[in-house]
């Protein structure tokens, strides 16, 4: 499961998915992106763990090209 959820509005968007790999973890945020889009919400940060998927240089090139900044939690 992804859960995304706006700081400002609390609007939140989650999607049971059917793993965690990295293509599927990027295109969930493609999708939360554009449905916080239609709300006129501007994603400009996103604060995630430290897992796998969300430290893979494809994740990295996906925050990149849409503009927005990637902030990981500490470890424990």
């Amino acid at each position: 499961m992804q859960i995304a959820v706006d700081d400002c509005t609390r609007l939140a968007y989650a999607e049971v998915l059917p793993d965690q790999n990295r293509r599927t973890v990027i295109g969930f945020l493609r999708r939360a992106v554009a449905l916080y889009a239609r709300h006129a919400i501007t994603v400009e940060r996103v604060l995630t763990d430290n897992g796998g998927a969300y430290r893979s240089t494809i994740h990295a090139a996906a925050w990149r090209t849409l503009e927005i900044r990637h902030l990981h939690t500490r470890a424990y």
